[in-house]
């Protein structure tokens, strides 16, 4: 299918507490599965502008297709792997009609930093 030539893989980034030396409990991001998905910028909404210090900062937003087998919920962490960009999902999925040739997942994402904990 025309759509699964455009795929590109990216990957789950899940966030794990653990105990570090000194008896504290820090989070660690770590991969989990892999998935196929396509990028594209998201024209549907203006760029969202965030507050960062004292300037606004323009934070782009994108949308993610991805086959029905695979969900992706508000707050999930991914990242493109031939690039490292790193993206929170921002907005609601959405679902293809079930009568739909090609079954798909859509989400909004916005480009995202790992803390550091």
């Amino acid at each position: 299918m025309l759509v699964e030539s455009l795929y590109e893989p990216f990957v789950f980034i899940n966030k794990v507490t653990v105990n570090d030396a000194e008896g504290s409990v820090i989070a660690t991001y770590v991969e989990g599965a892999k998935f196929m998905a396509t990028k594209k910028p998201d024209r549907s909404l203006d760029t969202a502008v965030k507050n960062v210090g004292q300037k606004n900062v323009a934070v782009p937003s994108w949308q993610i297709a991805v086959p029905a087998t695979v969900r992706l919920n508000h707050g999930d962490i991914i990242k493109h792997i031939e690039s490292g960009q790193i993206y929170r999902v921002t907005g609601n999925d959405f679902k293809a009609a079930k009568i739909a040739t090609y079954q798909f997942n859509v989400a909004t994402v916005e480009e995202w930093e790992l803390p550091n904990e």
